[in-house]
């Protein structure tokens, strides 16, 4: 069966230049041309194209009011925000560059973990868990581009378990309240717009935020009969993961907290949603010129005088060398989980004795700096399935489902595939 497909005229704002990544993502040469084809068609579509590779390059400035580190999923919230004030001007650095085009199509969602826009960190060796894995260490993706590891993730839109949030408020006496969940939730719901408000729990979901949130266009067969399954074990199925059943306070609590669900995302329009999408493009389309981005700019230090942070340097990759800029109010490191330690540690923030250990002048005794890093529970399962329900629940990632994907944004293309059953484990954290 041959396919057809034209793109639909989309017009570009520019003639923009993006290097070529899908294809060297995928380790089996056999599927190097469909990859090759499948990157050459997204690019098409300007509506998936990164706006910041049309962005002209600014005049250097020295002298900001806020300068935020890092353009991942907590930097372009935060750049975001401030830049609503317009007398304020914002610098954002992030050491990456523009999303690539092609991970905005969510069944490539995995095809960028070890890629260039991936910084490519490996955990210690590990005697409990990696066990299938070389030396027994696991791979940790973390985004390297604008968005960060919202790039690279699945997509799943799952909050933080409402007692984690309480536990942290009730064993930190300097948290107020606005810590604990019923403090946090306001800022959920603000940030959200739920296109499934009738499946979801009222009183926990919002409309009109920045944050697209959704279940994905498609879902292979397979998915319902492990939901089904599910339920076999007594482990009922929930249409909404964030709401009621997940909070304590209400009797529809569930007191494990475990269920089985077909995962909101975020994504828009068949496509992922990054946070600088989200959050940043419609910064810059305001036109207001007090938000600028700066990509392939790494951070190497925080500028300490007088005991406050007073600015960053960082080496930018446009002209080789490193520059200084400065902060009149603030500077913000939303580096990341493992960078923004290793930031602040470099600028002599940390323990004592670990940086005295390394030879780093110490600028503040910070103990807890690189302490309790913790990550979501990930095991890999492999199971086999009788013949005729593989073939009826294999998702084929071909022209077909190409040109479906180019002609309404729906189909294999436009989700995670099983990846997006949801079990959550809970228990897990109090057992």
């Amino acid at each position: 069966m041959q396919t057809s497909f034209e793109a639909p005229p989309s017009p570009c704002p520019c003639a923009f230049s993006e290097p070529t990544s899908l294809p060297a993502t995928c380790g089996a040469s056999a599927f190097l041309a469909f990859m090759s084809i499948v990157e050459g068609v997204l690019k098409s579509q300007c509506e998936l194209v990164d706006p910041l590779r049309c962005a002209p390059h600014a005049e250097h400035r020295s002298v900001f009011d806020f300068i935020v580190v890092g353009a991942g999923s907590g930097g372009s919230v935060v750049a975001s925000r401030l830049s609503e004030i317009r007398r304020w001007n914002v610098l954002l650095l992030e050491a990456g560059g523009p999303e690539p085009t092609a991970a905005q199509a969510p069944a490539m969602y995995f095809n960028y973990h070890g890629s260039r826009i991936d910084w490519n960190f490996i955990t210690e060796p590990e005697e409990g868990a990696c066990l299938n894995m070389p030396e027994r260490r696991c791979r940790w993706p973390r985004g390297k581009v604008m968005g960060g590891t919202s790039v690279l993730h699945g997509m799943m839109y799952v909050r933080g378990s409402p007692r984690d949030y309480d536990q942290w408020w009730a064993k930190d006496a300097g948290l107020g309240p606005e810590w604990a969940f019923r403090g946090v939730l306001p800022h959920f719901i603000r940030s959200e717009d739920n296109l499934e408000m009738a499946d979801m729990d009222a009183g926990y979901h919002g409309q009109g935020g920045p944050l697209t949130v959704q279940r994905f266009p498609h879902r292979p067969p397979l998915a319902d009969v492990l939901l089904a399954a599910g339920r076999e074990m007594g482990v009922p199925t929930v249409s909404d993961l964030n709401g009621a059943r997940g909070d304590p306070s209400k009797s529809r609590w569930l007191p494990t907290g475990e269920a089985f669900a077909i995962a909101q995302a975020t994504v828009r329009n068949g496509s992922r949603l990054s946070l600088s999408r989200a959050y940043i493009r419609p910064a810059l389309r305001r036109g207001w010129g007090n938000l600028r981005v700066k990509t392939g700019a790494r951070v190497t230090k925080v500028i300490v005088s007088g005991g406050s942070a007073r600015g960053v340097e960082y080496f930018s990759e446009e002209d080789g060398k490193v520059h200084s800029v400065y902060a009149t109010k603030e500077v913000i490191v939303c580096a990341g989980a493992v960078q923004t330690p290793q930031l602040l540690m470099l600028s002599g923030i940390g323990p004592k004795e670990h940086l005295e250990e390394v030879g780093i002048p110490v600028v503040k005794d910070l103990p807890g700096v690189g302490s309790n890093l913790h990550n979501h529970v990930s095991a890999h399962v492999v199971f086999e399935l009788p013949a005729d329900v593989a073939m009826e629940s294999g998702t084929s990632l071909g022209v077909e489902s190409l040109a479906e994907y180019m002609a309404t944004r729906t189909g294999p293309m436009s989700s995670t595939g099983l990846s997006q059953v949801f079990r959550a484990l809970e228990f897990l954290l109090h057992h």
